[in-house]
Parts: C-alpha cells; sequence; structure tokens
C-alpha cells in the first residue's frame, strides 16, 4: 500500500512539471520536448538508478510510472498530431507524428548507452 503512496506523490509532482513545461513552450513542440525527455529519463531510472540500487525497485517505480508517467503523455500526443491532420496540416501531423517516435527511441538508446558506459566505468573502477 506504501507503494500506492509514493506513487501518487510522484505522479502529482510530474503533472506538475508536465504543466511547468507549458508555461516555458507553448507551442505544440511542448509535448515532443517533454517525450523525448521522459524516454531518456525512464531509461536512467531503470537501467542506472535501478542497476546501482541507488534506488529500491519501489522508488523506481514510483519514479518511472508515477512521475515520469504523468510527466509523459500520450493523449496529448496523440491530441495534437490529430488536431494538426484535420487542420489541414497533413504533412506535418506525418512528420511531428516521426519525430516524436524516432526522437523517443533515440533519447531511450541514448539514456541506455550512458548507463551501460556508466556501469561499465564503475565495475572498471571497481
Amino acid at each position: 500500500m506504501k507503494i500506492m503512496y509514493y506513487v501518487l506523490i510522484a505522479g502529482a509532482l510530474g503533472a506538475m512539471a508536465r504543466y511547468g513545461t507549458r508555461l516555458f513552450i507553448t507551442d505544440r513542440y511542448n509535448i515532443l520536448l517533454v517525450n523525448i525527455i521522459g524516454s531518456f529519463l525512464l531509461v536512467i531510472v531503470f537501467d542506472y538508478f535501478g542497476e546501482k540500487n541507488i534506488l529500491s525497485s519501489e522508488a523506481c517505480g514510483a519514479v518511472g510510472t508515477g512521475f515520469i508517467g504523468a510527466f509523459t503523455t500520450f493523449s496529448a500526443f496523440s491530441y495534437e498530431n490529430v488536431s494538426l491532420f484535420l487542420s489541414g496540416y497533413r504533412t506535418e501531423a506525418l512528420v511531428y507524428s516521426v519525430t516524436c517516435l524516432l526522437g523517443g527511441l533515440l533519447a531511450a538508446a541514448a539514456g541506455m548507452s550512458l548507463c551501460h558506459l556508466l556501469l561499465r566505468g564503475r565495475k572498471e573502477a571497481e
């Protein structure tokens, strides 16, 4: 039951962080940026903090599911794409979709590569 409170608190903080980004980046690229950052952070949380036991598995779950889950958003991404498409911006909708997908995958791959480098460096130092 305790983990549910952690997810709740982390989720509230993630939602506030996402809202905060809209205050600084007001156009549709806000969702793109948030989702790419979230893809990078999720890998860091699970592959580095989890692997190094910096965070417990419960804390990784709370941060990953709660904070990052609330910070990123597939529903807003979908809304942005449908809005662009229905407004006649079909090419922009396609480019936006591909950019979000590839950007998220590249960010996750970059996070994973960084984690592997950090973990390998740590193991060599020991």
